[in-house]
């Protein structure tokens, strides 16, 4: 669904994102669309308000240099449910490629890996 989605596009962003970035990304992949784009129960829409309140997502308004963006990262209800190999795996599998140990390693190197997780990258 749309929260696996979003937590693989943090997970791959080093865990935060700026919410214009994000919302583009999710564009480009078909999940906000010009059809729900302004729906009050549309994807973008239940980012800014249904997730954070669910803890998948945390969101924040960006301090001083940062003046006027909204950043999202991943909440503690996504790093405790959500498989990260699997993912990544669905990001690969939207990019149509497969994630490569290395990505494993980097991952694992800037502590975004857990216990559920394999380096190696395979099952």
């Amino acid at each position: 669904g749309i929260v696996t989605v979003v937590s693989a596009l943090l997970l791959l962003n080093e865990k935060e994102m700026e919410e214009g970035e994000l919302f583009q990304q999710l564009k480009a992949i078909g999940v906000i669309t010009p059809q729900n784009e302004a729906s009050s129960n549309g994807p973008a829409q239940r980012l800014k308000t249904v997730f954070p309140r669910q803890l998948y997502v945390t969101r924040r308004k960006g301090q001083r240099d940062e003046a006027g963006k909204v950043f999202y990262s991943l909440g503690p209800r996504a790093l405790a449910e959500l498989p990260r190999k699997s993912l990544i795996k669905l990001i690969g599998e939207i990019h149509d490629q497969e994630p490569t140990a290395e990505t494993f390693r980097i991952l694992s190197r800037h502590g975004l890996m857990g216990s559920d997780d394999d380096e190696s990258g395979s099952e």
